[in-house]
């Protein structure tokens, strides 16, 4: 799937960006979305250490978020 999802994104670039180097794009996009993953790894693990401590009330603004997105 992801392979896929990387030739997709590599055609759309090629196709949209001509003059451009498309490979830098396409990684700048890989790194991107790699680090919004670990982002939504360690709020999610904040959120279940926090469940264990009995600290969601203190914190319940950013689990809010969390849930509805």
């Amino acid at each position: 799937m992801r392979s896929r999802i990387i030739e997709e994104l590599t055609d759309y670039e090629k196709n949209v960006r001509v003059n451009d180097d498309h490979s830098y794009r396409v990684g700048q996009i890989i790194i991107v979305l790699q680090a919004i993953q670990r982002a939504l790894n360690l709020m999610h693990e904040t959120r279940e250490i926090s469940l264990v401590y009995n600290l969601y009330e203190h914190h319940s603004s950013i689990f809010e978020a969390m849930e509805s997105g």
